[in-house]
């Protein structure tokens, strides 16, 4: 036996065994920045997640397996993934880490870490009951938080927004939290030709609470009022079919495609306009920050983690959260606004470039794998 420690990853789904690929996803494309971390701290990584059958493959830098009976119906089981993983654990040298703290469970594990990626339970409901019951829902996911803290010795959170709120229903965390923000490959400032067609992109998840459909009736809006602008909507989802029946109509002024996330920075770049326009369960949102990176003036709105990113008017626009009036205006804004689309967008990269870079995400990530102690 070599003298290396293992470190054991649960997550619902990395790997696509059936077309070979890592699964295209926020949680996923983290798993693969973080990985070679610890491989570089001398940590042999296994990543155990949900299947219908057993499968097995072995990547540069990560064995994944997927744990037969595991996944079924969109049901995940991971206690059945844990007891599969506590077969070859070593309590005594190796690292549990749960990729979402969605999934954090009771373990044996003597050191284990969980990634918090942003409040997600903040979507609009379509059926609130009421005050009183909203405030027994409030309740019952305080609770669910507070506990999972009880089977974790450190938790990761990449925005500041559950810390604040965590600290708002309880008094002490019960493990330490630390705060490393998302990160994006940072690439020159490039200042965009104000004088051409003002070229916008939606880069998004096709699911309504990413904004899909505010997207749709803001900017159907300003289609029909500026001859001059071009659209792209990168994607996919279930909101596909809606996105087209009520855009269509504009022709080759709105092109639908999709892209790895490798080339998302790429295609940002070819765009003077980024609008996020997440109505609830978001992080230090990927997008946005690619965006800014490939200087985009970008349009926000006020959730999660992206509060933590944008200062409204400076470096971007800010807005109410399924709104598309107020959406609208922004996209208004900012195509009638030559000079002052292209100082927010310097001032973006400048952001992006200060805060929220790879290079400082892995110094942090390393502070954290280095004080790893039993």
């Amino acid at each position: 036996m070599d003298g290396k420690r293992n470190l054991f990853i649960i997550y619902e789904r990395y790997f696509d065994f059936e077309n070979h690929r890592v699964v295209s996803g926020g949680v996923q494309t983290y798993l693969t920045n973080l990985i070679p971390l610890f491989v570089s701290r001398d940590f042999r990584v296994k990543l155990y997640q949900c299947g219908a059958e057993h499968a097995y493959v072995e990547l540069e830098n990560v064995i994944v397996t997927a744990v037969q009976g595991t996944y079924s119906n969109g049901k995940y089981d991971i206690k059945r993934v844990l007891r599969e993983v506590n077969q070859s654990f070593n309590q005594d040298k190796d690292v549990l880490l749960f990729a979402d703290h969605c999934c954090t469970i009771n373990n044996k594990a003597k050191y284990c870490l969980a990634i918090q990626h942003g409040i997600s339970w903040d979507i609009p409901r379509k059926n609130r009951f009421n005050d009183f019951f909203m405030a027994l829902f409030s309740a019952y996911k305080t609770y669910r938080e507070h506990k999972k803290l009880n089977y974790v010795n450190q938790l990761v959170c990449v925005d500041y927004n559950f810390p604040n709120w965590y600290k708002a229903q309880v008094d002490e965390p019960k493990c330490p939290m630390k705060v490393i923000p998302n990160f994006t490959r940072i690439v020159n400032y490039k200042e965009k030709n104000a004088n051409r067609d003002v070229r916008i992109i939606f880069a998004r998840r096709f699911v309504p609470h990413r904004g899909t459909r505010v997207f749709a009736d803001a900017i159907d809006r300003i289609l029909k009022e500026y001859n001059s602008v071009q659209v792209t909507i990168a994607g996919r989802g279930p909101d596909e079919s809606f996105l087209h029946d009520h855009l269509d109509k504009w022709g080759d002024r709105i092109v639908f495609t999709q892209y790895t996330s490798d080339e998302s920075i790429r295609i940002h770049q070819e765009h003077d306009i980024a609008v996020v326009p997440t109505v609830g369960s978001e992080g230090t949102s990927l997008s946005l920050l690619e965006a800014m990176s490939a200087s985009c003036a970008v349009i926000c709105t006020e959730v999660g983690g992206m509060t933590n990113i944008i200062l409204d008017g400076y470096n971007g626009l800010m807005v109410s959260p399924g709104d598309s009036n107020d959406l609208y205006n922004a996209i208004k804004y900012l195509v009638d606004n030559p000079s002052e689309r292209i100082e927010m967008a310097r001032l973006g990269h400048d952001t992006v470039s200060r805060a929220f870079s790879y290079d400082k995400w892995k110094k942090e990530w390393l502070s954290v794998i280095d004080k790893i102690d039993f």
